[in-house]
């Protein structure tokens, strides 16, 4: 009895550090790198949160984000995501000096071709996106708004790894790129911001396959 109450916690443990493993699956218009020019999950901000036709080069709501508000986290907490279930968080601040501000010009890019609005609070603050930097080195994460109750728990969670930012410039195309992710943006594996891989931190800002998809979501400004 005693061997069966131990797999029953075993596999509820189990359970537990995936549960969000799920959300990757509402993801899959866009699963791995595609070849056009950009993809759409399905998700954004502000009218028609949760929308149809989506994956590669579909057309979006064209629809206004609204008001999306923006924080940087600098508590030390434990947050889930996707695999990693209950990590350290550090400050934002240690990413760096030049890191708010990187992420300040991702937002505004954004902001002048696309119609939506960013407003930033105070550091720390439930916002729509929140900016956290985790204390492992993988790979960043950008979160759309989802609409699904469990996902919702990390709907807009932008995170960043801990490794040393070494360009500010490499680190303003990093958060344009994850920025996209949480805006509604997937990968595809054409010349632009959301490519995969590091031919990206060659440009100096959005590329034309992202301009034709941020606008397909939202609409132009």
């Amino acid at each position: 009895m005693k061997y069966i109450i131990y797999i029953l916690a075993l596999s509820a443990l189990i359970a537990c550090d995936n549960k969000y493993e799920a959300c990757n699956d509402l993801l899959s218009p866009c699963a791995g790198s595609q070849d056009g020019e950009y993809c759409l999950f399905g998700y954004k901000w502000g009218e028609d949160a949760d929308f149809a036709p989506n994956g590669l080069e579909a057309i979006g709501p064209a629809s206004a984000g609204g008001l999306i508000t923006y924080s940087f986290q600098t508590d030390n907490r434990k947050i889930s995501i996707h695999n990693r279930h209950k990590q350290k968080t550090l400050s934002f601040d240690e990413k760096g000096s030049c890191a708010r501000t990187e992420v300040r010009n991702a937002l505004q890019e954004y902001e002048a071709i696309a119609n939506l609005t960013f407003i930033e609070q105070e550091d720390n603050a439930l916002s729509d996106i929140q900016f956290f930097v985790l204390n492992d080195d993988k790979p960043n994460v950008g979160n759309v708004n989802f609409q699904d109750e469990l996902c919702s728990d990390i709907s807009g969670y932008v995170i960043f790894n801990n490794k040393h930012i070494t360009s500010c410039h490499n680190f303003f195309i990093l958060a344009l790129h994850e920025v996209g992710h949480a805006l509604g943006l997937g990968h595809v594996s054409t010349p632009n911001i959301m490519k995969t891989g590091g031919d990206k931190y060659s440009f100096d800002g959005l590329q034309a396959g992202d301009i034709q998809g941020i606008i397909s979501i939202y609409g132009e400004k």
